[in-house]
């Protein structure tokens, strides 16, 4: 993955943290209100959650792999809700993120050695992370320059039978010919830096080419808060503000999260879960 990406991370990610979700979670993901939830701890959460009872379907399961691990909130959930002997990676290019992570694993893990975190690409591995169980991501997948390398290095990653899951934005077939819809779409891809904003069959195709066979698709959408006041205040603010917000990479990141917003409402993306299984013996 480039620098850009990288250095979007360390500068930004202590602002995410900052102006986050949840004053209680270092979560920057999306929060997501499923008819089961009922505080905002948990609407920030649920992708955590599911992905908790992906890992809980295993037969047998070991090592999990954060592909894109952010700050290391989703691992740390994980190793609090998971029983038996777990060993668990994280990787982000983001050094700073890493640094951050391996605080909080400090705080939380005591005694125990079963968690690290590395600063690495998940578009290309470091040759000693194999015989993965499960590996995820969370709103990482569509930062990869290359979706296809993204599988290779996954693929190679996992077990025989390995999951492999993905919890991210994709384009919907809504496609317009309209300067809004073009304007929009672009404002999203570089604001957060996305090199692979691609609709769910254009993935599906890539991940069969490296063995990975989709075996689940859910659309959480309908779970995402859509009508927020600060959503709306951001957009009504974007005139005023655009030459301010323009200087920062925290600024862009602002203009992305508003096209992301307008996207969302008018069905250009969808926020899904994706599952896929490596074939045997690949």
């Amino acid at each position: 993955m480039g620098n850009a990406v990288k250095n979007y991370y360390d500068n930004n990610t202590r602002y995410f943290l900052k102006y986050g979700q949840h004053y209680l979670s270092a979560n920057i993901h999306q929060a997501l209100w499923a008819p089961e939830v009922k505080t905002k701890l948990e609407a920030v959460n649920y992708s955590n959650f599911l992905i908790l009872q992906e890992i809980q379907k295993l037969s047998q399961a070991q090592h999990i792999l954060d592909l894109g691990c952010g700050v290391g909130s989703s691992l740390l959930y994980l190793k609090d809700h998971l029983e038996g002997q777990f060993q668990f990676t994280g990787i982000s290019i983001s050094a700073e993120q890493i640094k951050i992570a391996q605080q909080f694993a400090a705080k939380a893990e005591g005694k125990k050695k079963n968690i690290q975190f590395i600063e690495a690409s998940f578009q290309n591995l470091p040759e000693h992370i194999q015989d993965i169980d499960l590996a995820y991501s969370i709103e990482a997948f569509v930062h990869s320059p290359n979706g296809s390398t993204y599988f290779k290095e996954a693929s190679k990653a996992l077990k025989s039978k390995g999951k492999l899951i993905l919890i991210d934005d994709f384009l919907t077939k809504e496609k317009q010919l309209s300067n809004r819809y073009t304007k929009t779409i672009q404002n999203f891809k570089k604001g957060w830096h996305l090199g692979s904003l691609l609709e769910v069959e254009e993935i599906v195709q890539m991940a069969k080419q490296q063995n990975l066979q989709l075996i689940k698709r859910q659309n959480l959408t309908p779970w995402h808060a859509k009508n927020r006041l600060r959503d709306h205040l951001l957009h009504w603010s974007l005139p005023l503000m655009l030459p301010s917000y323009k200087k920062s990479t925290y600024g862009l990141s602002l203009l992305g999260g508003d096209a992301r917003w307008q996207a969302l409402r008018k069905n250009w993306i969808n926020y899904e879960l994706l599952v896929f299984e490596k074939s045997v013996g690949k």
